[in-house]
């Protein structure tokens, strides 16, 4: 089994007096080669944001807003390759 693998992101936080916006992206790029019977190679991509709005109204109350993304994308050389 062989993987080789690629990882990067940033994580941002700003806030105010009433907010808070916090937001994070990663992204993670993998070329991986296992034997299950055979030789099985494949390339991973995995790419993930959150993004998050707090607006504070008073001390007992306060909205958020929340977005989450997620997206893998696996591509296996047997599927490039099909005739």
């Amino acid at each position: 089994m062989k993987i080789e693998s690629f990882h990067g992101g940033y994580d941002f936080t700003h806030s105010g007096d009433k907010f808070i916006f916090n937001s994070n992206s990663s992204m993670q790029f993998s070329n991986n080669s296992r034997y299950q019977g055979q030789d099985y190679t494949y390339d991973y991509q995995a790419i993930w944001s959150d993004n998050i709005i707090s607006y504070k109204l008073n001390s007992s109350f306060e909205i958020n807003f929340k977005q989450l993304y997620k997206k893998y994308i696996i591509e296996s050389a047997s599927s490039i390759n099909s005739n």
